[in-house]
């Protein structure tokens, strides 16, 4: 019988490791795989076969979201500092500050005083903005009104805080 716990490499004259595009080898009957993707040996309690494809976890991708693997070449994209399958990225928006995408709970629209706006996260505003006072709208520190020595408002309720004083 094959000895397994010699090196791996040692044992490429039994014939092609085993993968979903090659005919069956004798390291099949050992557990010994071959990842599809970047050809490294791969443990049969390690593989994650996905389609006709075999990959070891380096390659293949896990989206967290939907508990689901993914071939490595499968759109999708990172999102808080995960993996996200297309599907799953739909929950996410896309900051335009920092050009990430984040949690949609995470995020905040930001006023600028020309009447514009953009998505940003909630990470990103603190160092772009803050909150009126009032309306409890962010926006961008110039299109703020500084009132009564420590009080920020938004151009439209600086306003009424005007016409009230």
């Amino acid at each position: 019988d094959l000895e397994l716990s010699s090196n791996k490499q040692n044992l490429s004259f039994f014939g092609t490791y085993k993968t979903k595009q090659t005919s069956c080898s004798l390291l099949e009957d050992y557990g010994i795989y071959h990842c599809d993707e970047c050809g490294e040996d791969i443990d049969e309690d390690d593989i994650i076969e996905i389609g006709e494809y075999v990959y070891c976890r380096s390659c293949a991708r896990y989206c967290n979201d939907c508990d689901e693997w993914f071939a490595p070449d499968e759109d999708g994209d990172y999102a808080d500092g995960y993996w996200v399958c297309e599907d799953c990225l739909s929950n996410y928006s896309w900051c335009e500050d920092c050009n990430q995408y984040k949690d949609a709970d995470d995020m905040v629209t930001l006023y600028d005083r020309d009447g514009g706006w953009r998505d940003v996260c909630k990470d990103c505003v603190q160092d772009l903005g803050r909150l009126c006072e009032d309306c409890n709208d962010w926006y961008e520190y110039n299109a703020l009104t500084l009132l009564d020595g420590n009080h920020w408002y938004c151009e439209r309720c600086s306003e009424n805080h005007k016409k009230e004083a």
